[in-house]
């Protein structure tokens, strides 16, 4: 039977068709990026994440958080709105002000990261093979973080090379600050969807009184 089209991940796959879309246009691109200093618009914060360096950059990013992200929505469309209002923006500006020397922050793999550590928390309160899985995906993250952190900050660390735009550094905080708002909203999550859940107690039936027939 066909899922209903409200149960479609309509929030993770418009925000990869808008990254598509600003990726693909300069001039979107720069009315969309978050350049220190936050000059500009106020949007900047969150639409900084659809711009991309390359179709590659795009690729890579994008794939992870379509997957990923359709994977959160189809659970809680909720927690990934929640990730992307109030976590988009944090990602970007922990990003730049952990780096003095990075004028921007562009890409989805930050919040690619938020859904990855989302699904993998949730994963661990499933079945045996699902827990497997989460703590599969949670070493996988926090392989990268560490990889980023400590090899980023080497100089051996993972770079994009495009034609375009040159080297392009990977910002080394913002799958950390990804996780981290990731992680948030699945507590949040997990409290909100106890306290609904909750059964709440119910009033003793009164006796029923019986009348003495004169």
């Amino acid at each position: 039977m066909p899922r209903p089209v409200s149960s479609w991940p309509w929030l993770a796959g418009g925000v990869a068709l808008l990254a598509g879309l600003i990726t693909a246009c300069d001039a979107a691109s720069a009315w969309a990026v978050l350049e220190r200093g936050g000059t500009g618009g106020w949007w900047r914060p969150w639409t900084t994440h659809a711009v991309h360096v390359s179709g590659s950059h795009l690729l890579g990013s994008g794939l992870v958080w379509l997957v990923a992200g359709a994977a959160v929505e189809r659970i809680s469309r909720g927690s990934l709105a929640v990730l992307l209002v109030a976590g988009a923006p944090g990602i970007a500006w922990t990003a730049l002000a952990a780096e003095a020397d990075m004028g921007s922050y562009v890409g989805l793999s930050g919040l690619a990261s938020g859904c990855v550590v989302w699904l993998a928390l949730e994963l661990t309160r499933a079945e045996r093979r699902g827990r497997l899985l989460g703590a599969v995906l949670l070493v996988a993250v926090a392989g990268r973080i560490a990889w980023d952190l400590l090899g980023n900050g080497r100089g051996w660390a993972m770079t994009m090379d495009t034609s375009a735009a040159g080297t392009v550094r990977v910002a080394r905080y913002a799958h950390l600050a990804g996780a981290l708002s990731g992680a948030l909203c699945w507590a949040g999550y997990v409290w909100t969807h106890r306290s609904i859940s909750k059964p709440q107690p119910t009033r003793p039936e009164p006796a029923e009184m019986k009348t003495s027939q004169q």
